[in-house]
């Protein structure tokens, strides 16, 4: 098991995958472990091995994708090579980037209800329970509603509610925040914050930049050329300036409240702790 994960949700153990006809590793020598309950936050830039590393996870690969395989992936203690991927799914849901291709039904309603109905749950008591559960994420007003006609934010929490229907242990979402505007993006977040403090759920959270969800992350992956080029606490990658060099490198971009945090330390400012967000920065200068 990689070392300082005390309660693994996920673990790569020296994990290296190439498509089949491909000369190039997807994935090379991934050396993770993901903890249950944390918020962990997946950046890289084009072909950087995201999309890969969320197949693994999920079972696409090695059961769906072909190729060559070394080391193991584990979700929840059991190996994803000798799970299928229905097996994988009760554990792991899983939100896609466009979330209207995985709406499906006439109505909101009826759309969380088959994510009940598909594990036994009598049709009457589905539809109590989805009502509940979009209760939760604010979106109850939209029971009967089509799909279709909602906004993209509001298509994100429906989703996200037909997944958490099923109970998962893990909540794994695909640039959530790549379809919205900063105001959906921020009521997004608020609503993974709130899950994630209620729910106990362990989230992934798979973006291009670190903007969106550094400020609710525990920690911060960050892959190059199908490897792991660092990883760790946001305070701790983010405050050192080799750390942001690389991220910048590797086509991940940082918030802007970093790159002032490290100008005004340039500059002989002491500041306590790097900030996260705008109410952070402003609080520490502050101080």
């Amino acid at each position: 098991m990689p070392s300082g994960c005390a309660r693994p949700a996920v673990e790569f153990t020296k994990f290296s995958f190439t498509y089949r006809g491909s000369a190039v590793p997807a994935l090379r020598d991934i050396d993770l472990c993901l903890e249950a309950g944390e918020l962990h936050l997946i950046v890289g830039g084009s072909g950087s091995g995201k999309t890969s590393l969320i197949r693994s996870i999920i079972g696409l690969i090695p059961h769906f994708y072909e190729g060559d395989v070394e080391g193991d992936v584990r979700v929840m203690g059991e190996s994803v090579a000798g799970s299928s991927i229905g097996d994988l799914a009760k554990r792991v849901g899983y939100v896609f980037q466009d979330p209207e291709n995985q709406l499906l039904a006439a109505t909101v309603g009826r759309d969380v209800s088959m994510s009940l109905e598909a594990g036994g749950t009598p049709p009457d008591i589905a539809e109590g329970i989805s009502r509940g559960i979009l209760r939760k994420l604010g979106v109850d007003h939209l029971f009967d509603r089509s799909p279709h006609e909602l906004s993209d934010g509001q298509r994100q929490r429906v989703a996200i509610a037909g997944e958490i229907a099923r109970a998962p242990r893990i909540l794994l979402l695909d640039e959530p925040s790549s379809m919205l505007d900063p105001r959906a993006t921020a009521e997004l977040m608020a609503m993974l914050k709130e899950l994630k403090m209620r729910e106990g759920l362990t989230m992934i959270v798979v973006e291009h930049r670190l903007e969106p969800a550094i400020a609710l992350a525990d920690n911060v992956v960050a892959l190059r050329d199908g490897g792991v080029m660092l990883s760790g606490a946001p305070r701790d990658l983010l405050g050192d300036w080799m750390s942001v060099a690389e991220l910048k490198s590797a086509g991940v971009s940082t918030p802007p409240v970093v790159q002032i945090y490290h100008s005004l330390k340039h500059r002989g400012i002491d500041i306590a702790r790097v900030p996260l967000s705008v109410d952070e920065l402003l609080s520490e200068v502050r101080a």
